[in-house]
């Protein structure tokens, strides 16, 4: 779609969710969706695998986090830590990502001096592809 119509369209389907309206779409274009709806269906192989609120799905996500410390740390220090999956530690900094909860990685970090931390949050796209994958492992 053009912006215009693009734009438009949002402006109408924003307007029937507030009357309270349920509606069906389906999209490919997941930035798209994740503005425009507040839930879900992921489908795959023509069976539904989830359905969720996005913002609850996004929260149980892999999101990728980048540690500065004020000094550098070991890499054993930061190991066994729940949730956190493929950590690599550069001196000072460690890049790793976490699944669900931050919480046990921010108990175990506050141990040390924290200059900065930045989080990636997932996004839809990620969402989708972090399902496709779990369930191709399964299968």
């Amino acid at each position: 779609m053009d912006p215009l119509i693009q734009r438009e369209f949002y402006d109408l389907v924003s307007e029937v969710n507030r009357a309270g309206s349920t509606f069906f779409i389906s999209s490919h274009v997941l930035p798209e969706i994740e503005r425009m709806c507040h839930r879900v269906g992921i489908l795959k192989e023509g069976r539904l695998i989830v359905t969720e609120e996005i913002e609850t799905l996004k929260k149980r996500a892999v999101r990728s986090l980048e540690i500065q410390f004020a000094a550098e740390v070991k890499a054993a220090d930061l190991q066994g830590i729940k949730g956190v999956r493929e950590l690599q530690v550069e001196g000072n900094i460690a890049h790793c990502k976490v699944e669900g909860s931050l919480d046990a990685l921010i108990k175990k970090i506050s141990k040390y001096e924290v200059i900065n931390l930045i989080t990636q949050e997932a996004d839809l796209e990620q969402v989708f592809l972090d399902y496709y994958k779990k369930d191709k492992n399964v299968a």
